[in-house]
This record gives C-alpha cells, sequence and structure tokens, in this order.
C-alpha cells in the first residue's frame, strides 16, 4: 500500500513540475523576464527557482499577463495558464488563440494581431474582450455569459451574434467591409450613445441589419439613424430576417439611386421567385412573383425617399440588397 502510496506520489510531482514547451522563444523570453518589480506576470516571477525554464507548477500563481506589443508569433503554452483572470497579448503578430483552459478569465485583450482564430468556449467569467484589428471572419460568442463588451472593429467578420449573452450591452464594430448583420436581442437593454466601448458602427457599408429587441427598436433607431447617420441601417426585432445569405454577383440593379424605377437584372434563371422589399422599420411594402424573368422593373416612384430593402426568395437562395430612393 505504502509503494502505490509513493508511486502516485512520484506522479503527481513529477507532472507538477513538469518543463512547459513554448515553440515562440520570444514568447518564452518575455515569460523569463517576469519579475517582482515589473507587471508582466502582475509581481509574480514565474521562473521561480532561475533555472531557465517555466514549469507548470510555477505559472500556477499567475494571474495577470501583461504582454502588449513583444512581437510574439506563437502563444502555444499559455493553456497551462489556467488562473489566469486578466491577459492583454494586444500588438502581437498572433495568428492562432485558445483560451478555453483558462476558464477564470475576465478581461483579453487581443487587438493588432494576425488572428485567423479565436476559441473562447466556455469562458462564463470573461467580462471584456478586445479582438479587433484581425482577420478574424467569425467569433463564437455565445457561451459568454459574463460578457459586457466587446471591440471586435476592423475585422472580416460577416456576422456579430450576441443573442446568447444575457448581460451583453455595449459593442464597438467599426471599419468592418463584410459585416452585415449584428444581433443584439438579448433580452438586455444595449447601450444607445457614442462612447469609447460603444462607438458608432461607421464605415462597414454592407451593414443592413441590426436584430434588437422590440424594448429598445426605438432607441437604437435613434442612435444609428439620427446620432451616428446609419439611416441606411435597418433596426428591426424581426430577427429572421437577419440569418439569410447575402449575395452580390447574381442580379444587377440599376439605376441604384434610382427615383423609383429600378431595373433588375438577372445572370441566372431564379424559379419560382418572389421579391419582397422592406422599409426601414423592417415592415414589407411591396410583394411580388418573378415568374422567371430575365428582368423585372421594380416601380417604387410612389414611395418616399429612402433606404429599402430588396428580398429576393427562390427555391434555392435567398438575396439581399439595398435600394435608395430618391
Amino acid at each position: 500500500m505504502k509503494k502505490i502510496f509513493f508511486l502516485l506520489m512520484f506522479i503527481y510531482w513529477n507532472s507538477f513540475s513538469q518543463i512547459i514547451n513554448f515553440p515562440d522563444p520570444v514568447f518564452k523570453a518575455v515569460l523569463l523576464q517576469s519579475t517582482t518589480t515589473n507587471l508582466i506576470a502582475g509581481g509574480v516571477k514565474i521562473d521561480a527557482n532561475d533555472d531557465g525554464e517555466i514549469e507548470i507548477s510555477e505559472v500556477y500563481p499567475v494571474y495577470t499577463l501583461e504582454l502588449y506589443s513583444r512581437n510574439i508569433t506563437d502563444i502555444t503554452g499559455i493553456e497551462y495558464f489556467v488562473n489566469l483572470m486578466y491577459c492583454n497579448l494586444s500588438s502581437n503578430q498572433i495568428a492562432h488563440a485558445n483560451f478555453t483552459n483558462s476558464p477564470n478569465l475576465q478581461t483579453l485583450g487581443l487587438a493588432d494581431n494576425q488572428l485567423q482564430n479565436l476559441n473562447v468556449t466556455g469562458l462564463t467569467q470573461l467580462y471584456f474582450i478586445n479582438c479587433g484589428g484581425n482577420p478574424l471572419t467569425s467569433v463564437d460568442f455565445s457561451t459568454l455569459t459574463a460578457l459586457d463588451t466587446c471591440i471586435c472593429g476592423g475585422t472580416n467578420v460577416t456576422e456579430l451574434d450576441f443573442s446568447n449573452n444575457p448581460v451583453f450591452r455595449r459593442l464597438a464594430c467599426n471599419l468592418n467591409p463584410n459585416l452585415v448583420t449584428v444581433k443584439i436581442n438579448n433580452g438586455y437593454p444595449h447601450v444607445a450613445s457614442n462612447t469609447i466601448y460603444n462607438s458608432c458602427w461607421s464605415n462597414s457599408p454592407n451593414l443592413t441589419y441590426v436584430c434588437v429587441d422590440s424594448f429598445e427598436q426605438a432607441a437604437m433607431e435613434d442612435y444609428l439613424h439620427n446620432s451616428c447617420g446609419l439611416t441606411s441601417i435597418i433596426v428591426t426585432d424581426n430577427c429572421a430576417m437577419s440569418n439569410e445569405s447575402f449575395t452580390t454577383n447574381t442580379i444587377t440593379i440599376a439605376p441604384n439611386p434610382s427615383n423609383g424605377i429600378f431595373t433588375l437584372s438577372f445572370t441566372t434563371t431564379l424559379e419560382n421567385a418572389t421579391i419582397e422589399v422592406y422599409n426601414l422599420l423592417g415592415q414589407e411594402v411591396y410583394i411580388s412573383k418573378l415568374n422567371n424573368l430575365d428582368t423585372y422593373n421594380l416601380d417604387l416612384s410612389g414611395f418616399t425617399s429612402g433606404t429599402y430593402l430588396l428580398k429576393i426568395n427562390s427555391n434555392k437562395e435567398i438575396y439581399n440588397y439595398k435600394l435608395f430612393k430618391k
């Protein structure tokens, strides 16, 4: 029995003192520079035994990492920092980031890297995240139940979905050229004012839908349309509309803007298609059948000037475009 006990203790202490492999020598070198008098690890000297290596036991006391602009390219090894609460890795050259082994993380800064993918699944304590300035095409925020603020401008995302984040309220998402849809219908009021953490969502030319809860629709319309001047964005509580795929290479619309007559030309036959037009309140104001035509003259001459959403439903696709009526 004693032999088994000592064997288990040996296995435990051996794993506890295991040296962590850091493929990026720059990342390791910066961590080794941490002392009780600098902020790299929040006043913790990671290499406590001064052997030039970092052991699993030596990263357990680390709750903070401040690694701004250190030329880090690979953060493999960070998965052993299981007690992290604050981590700032902004302005590096990191391409891949996975923080799923740091369940206590509350603040995460990853701005201005080269991120292609980011995994923050299961971080139920995460309150603030900045992942802007990265070539990200999507990020799954759905499991971040404590998320309050997200800064994600300057990315390649097409949709931002915070509908499953029960206390989410602040979003800065300007300079996203591919962004089409933002969903903030989470049953919690969003901040409708222009602040550093909730900036106007400008310079996102394809942003068409903002899906909100009905109780905040008027406030968000006033904020985006009047305060921010983004009158082409449809603010709606009809969130099913924002799930559609947006395509721009099948249909040509000319002229657009128009005095009221829009000629729709189709590069492919759309079977059993329906044309629908919505105003900025998300209300349907026009509907018609296409009947397999090559061209269609859409007459909105009797409508007031402004921006409308054209939605074409076929058997295979749903196409969405903005119409600008002079």
